[in-house]
Formats: C-alpha cells, structure tokens, sequence
C-alpha cells in the first residue's frame, strides 16, 4: 500500500471509525485514540492487506481496540482495589501509629491518578518488576516507569506538606 492510498484510507474511514467507538463509550478522547491506533497498526502491516475487505478490518480493529482498552482499565481497577483498602483485622490488631500512617498513605494514594496508583501499588505491595508490571498491564516500559515517576514526584510532594 502506498502512502497516498493510505491516507485516502485514513480520510475516508476516520470519522466513521471514531463515531464507532464514540456511540460505544461516549468519550471522544478515547474514540480519537482508539481510530488513531488502528490506523496506526493499519499503517505499520500495510505490506500484508488485502485491498478488499478495508473498511470491515478497520471496524474490527476498532473493537478488538476498545475491549482491550476496557480490559485494561478493569485490571488496573481491580488491583488497585485490593490494595487499596486497609483490613479491619489490621486496624483492630496494629499498632495506633501504623494505623495513622497507613490512614495518611492512603490518603495520599487516593489522590493519585489510577494509573499512576495501581503502577506504584504492583511495585511496592506485590515486589513486581518494571518490566513485569509493563508485562502485565500491556504498557511499554517506558510508560510504566513514568507513571511511577509521576506517582513519587506526587507522594512526595504530598508527604512534605501533611
């Protein structure tokens, strides 16, 4: 495929992949990105298309797009979830300092981004690696490491000022 059929592609399918996602999640961010990344992919195996079938491929792209972006998101949500709650046994058991700290930390926490937070919780609660928690998530290393950045940058900030 060559760049011109390419970019006839992108400007004949592009609005109606993102309306696609958009009608699907009513957010026209991630509608925007989702189109984007299959064009994207669409671009990168550009020497293995068929030209028949364009539009049907992008539409499935789409969706295969989107549940992974959902499925994502559901993951983060839930670790964050387990980790993020102190246990009542703790609290009735623990020491009155711990539970102040832990009841700081978790305020802390609860100001930081999801993504930021479930990152920073896989590293310090679970002991996962960079690269294992970029594994797990489906995120690029890079990405991984500055979210945890931005996650200590954060709890930093936020510890020096309570």
């Amino acid at each position: 495929m060559k760049e011109s059929e390419f970019k006839n592609l992108y400007d004949k399918y592009f609005d109606s992949i993102r309306r696609y996602i958009y009608y699907r999640c009513s957010d026209e961010a991630l509608a925007t990105d989702v189109a984007q990344n299959c064009f994207l992919k669409l671009w990168e195996k550009k020497d293995f298309l068929y030209k028949k079938n364009i539009k049907a491929l992008l539409y499935k792209m789409a969706t295969e797009e989107f549940i992974n972006h959902w499925r994502k998101k559901k993951r983060e949500r839930e670790f964050a979830n387990q980790h993020f709650e102190i246990k009542s046994n703790e609290a009735e058991n623990g020491n009155e300092e711990i539970i102040k700290y832990r009841k700081k930390m978790q305020l802390i926490l609860s100001g930081l981004g999801e993504r930021q937070r479930s990152v920073f919780l896989m590293n310090k609660m679970d002991g996962l690696t960079i690269s294992e928690i970029a594994n797990y998530l489906g995120l690029s290393i890079k990405a991984v490491e500055k979210r945890m950045t931005q996650a200590w940058k954060y709890i930093k900030l936020e510890a020096g000022k309570k």
